[in-house]
């Protein structure tokens, strides 16, 4: 394969691996900010509640408290609903990163092999002129 055809490759998927970890990272802010709505729910169903118990107001406590906990219950399904995805993203990123590595292997054995090649080159010319230098010299026999 051609060095050239193996960098498409590699580049390609460098970026299919850095796309993918730009849509996790998306839906880990976007589960983050569910996760801070709940606990922020949380807080003012805490805070709620102080407040009817100093005033001794709990008849519309029950029923704002109700509102509350569906909405808490929908924020929690909607974060196990991001968990499973993120899961399958996080394979995919797994996958993607392997098979960029695996390019990016080749291509660096092809560079090694090269440059081997490159050295040996240069070591059987220097050989050659060490040779016709040798060649060359009178022999001090003579």
């Amino acid at each position: 394969m051609k060095r050239s055809s193996l960098q498409t490759l590699a580049r390609m998927h460098r970026w299919d691996l850095d796309q993918l970890r730009r849509e996790a990272g998306a839906l880990q802010r976007q589960r983050a900010e569910l996760v801070e709505r709940d606990l922020g729910l949380a807080a003012r169903i805490e805070q709620e509640r102080q407040v009817a118990a100093g005033a001794g107001e709990y008849a519309d406590f029950g029923v704002f408290a109700q509102g509350i906990k569906e909405q808490r219950r929908r924020i929690a399904g909607s974060v196990a609903e991001l968990d499973a995805v993120l899961d399958v993203m996080q394979e995919r990123i797994m996958a993607a990163y392997q098979e960029m590595k695996r390019y990016e292997t080749l291509e660096e054995r092809l560079r090694e092999r090269a440059r081997k090649r490159a050295a040996q080159l240069e070591q059987a010319q220097l050989d050659e002129i060490g040779l016709t230098v040798h060649r060359r010299r009178p022999s001090p026999a003579s």
